[in-house]
């Protein structure tokens, strides 16, 4: 799936929250809310809805996802039912003039 990395908040940590496990596809840093996040997406099992922030033991659980290069936007999922209130909005560069987007929230595994 394209949500690969999701972001905010980058919380220390000293274990990894899915260290060496089957969901390690790729690193992405994010722009979560102003503050830069670096975190790797979960398999592709759980469609791209969670993702580990590197370094720490918080989880970034996606609500909406989206692509869009400045004019027209394709949404991929959006559980959010039109109210994003309280959620952290993410964004990372894709190809050449598009940016990815993601809104949901931290949360500590379970």
């Amino acid at each position: 799936m394209v949500v690969m990395g999701l972001c905010v908040l980058a919380v220390s940590g000293t274990a990894s929250a899915d260290p060496n496990g089957p969901n390690v596809r790729g690193v992405f840093d994010w722009n979560c809310d102003g503050q830069i996040v670096r975190m790797e997406a979960g398999p592709a099992g759980n469609n791209g809805r969670v993702a580990w922030v590197v370094n720490s033991t918080s989880a970034f659980v996606v609500k909406y996802t989206a692509v869009t290069d400045g004019v027209d936007t394709f949404v991929f999922f959006d559980s959010t039912h039109g109210d994003t209130t309280g959620l952290v909005t993410c964004t990372t560069p894709g190809r050449p003039g598009d940016t990815f987007i993601a809104k949901g929230f931290f949360t500590a595994p379970t």
